[in-house]
Parts: structure tokens; C-alpha cells; sequence
């Protein structure tokens, strides 16, 4: 499984930090951005794209990523596989070699 770990110095509790955000195999990530909440809280936000952009560094996490998303959202993959996949406009020969 390929996922990114939030960091703390202790379990999640009022005396825990937050150290960093790393991959699986212990690399840091830069990723998110800090927001300060409107009740004084503060939140590191992550969306899809930062989620991706921070796990596709190599081929490897990123069939991975691709193939989690399959499972989780099979339309949106079909329709990716479509248009990695669609023929050419001048022969009728297919983008991929799959």
C-alpha cells in the first residue's frame, strides 16, 4: 500500500506536535498547506492533487496511485483509460502499446 504518514511526536493528544509528513519508506514530503481554522485551531490541508503530486515522484507510486484510484473510483479510471487509449485522428492505430 503506498500512503503518506502524519508525524507526531506522541499519540494524538494535547501535549503531541506534528514533525512531518513522509512516505512509506520514511522520505519527507512538503505537501498541504498550514490554514489557521476560524475557532483559532489550526489544520494542514491536503487536497487530491497535493496527495498525488506528493506520492508520483517515481513510475513505481504512481501505477500504484493510478491502480488505488481504479478500485476506488472505477468511472473517472475508465474514462482516463479511454483517453489514454483513444485511436489516432490520422491512422487508426492506438496511442498505447497496452
Amino acid at each position: 500500500m503506498v500512503a503518506l504518514n502524519v508525524v507526531l511526536t506522541e499519540p494524538p493528544g494535547h501535549d503531541s506536535c506534528f514533525v512531518e509528513v513522509e512516505t512509506d519508506d520514511g522520505k519527507s514530503v512538503r505537501v498541504g498547506e498550514w490554514r489557521q481554522l476560524d475557532n483559532g485551531d489550526w489544520a494542514l490541508r491536503l487536497t487530491a492533487d497535493d496527495l498525488v503530486d506528493a506520492l508520483s515522484e517515481s513510475e513505481q507510486l504512481r501505477a500504484a496511485m493510478l491502480q488505488r484510484w481504479a478500485e476506488i473510483r472505477p468511472q473517472p479510471a475508465e474514462r482516463l483509460r479511454g483517453l489514454l487509449t483513444r485511436r489516432g485522428r490520422h491512422r487508426n492505430q492506438r496511442l498505447d502499446a497496452a
